[in-house]
């Protein structure tokens, strides 16, 4: 049997850190202990990514609920729509009748003048509801800010679960810097 002092032990070493910074809660490890893959190493304080998470998934709500006024406000906007396109018909028969009472001689000039103006008035009513029907159409139609608020939620959830330091495979801890 042969002995020697001299020995080579050949192996790789990883490091490992958060992905996150925090105050660490847990070390779940020690040095030269040996770690399968998957176990949880360090943990670190969850607190402030679960209000960064419960903020994003608030913000993603209200996203959502400014659409969902945007699509009642469309719908408003073109039921009044409706409603002043019958007022704006009322009005052109009231027109055509005061003008076939004014070229009668049976009426006056204001009196059709204040006619027409109600009639023009009523249209341009009709084409205002109708814009901004088709305005909230268009914020609907944009659904950028949820998608933005969904982003911001799962990069939050995200950062909560790198609050967790797994080992990424099987081995052995040599040393480590955190108690």
């Amino acid at each position: 049997v042969e002995k020697t002092d001299v020995a080579f032990v050949e192996g790789a070493m990883t490091m490992l850190a958060a992905q996150v910074p925090g105050r660490v809660l847990e070390v779940n490890v020690e040095q030269h202990a040996q770690v399968s893959a998957g176990q949880l190493l360090v943990r670190l304080d969850p607190a402030d990514f679960a209000a960064r998470v419960a903020r994003a998934r608030a913000e993603l709500q209200a996203a959502k609920n400014r659409v969902a006024q945007s699509v009642a406000a469309a719908a408003s906007a073109s039921a009044e729509a409706k409603s002043a396109s019958i007022e704006a018909e009322r009005a052109g028969r009231e027109r055509e009748r005061v003008k076939s009472l004014f070229d009668a001689g049976a009426s006056s000039r204001q009196q059709l003048d204040v006619a027409g103006a109600a009639h023009e008035a009523a249209v341009a009513h009709v084409r205002a509801l109708e814009l901004r029907a088709e305005a909230e159409r268009a914020a609907v139609a944009d659904d950028a800010p949820i998608h933005q608020a969904e982003a911001a939620l799962t990069e939050a959830e995200l950062a909560l679960a790198h609050t967790e330091l797994h080992a990424p495979f099987a081995a052995f801890v040599g040393r480590k810097n955190v108690e």
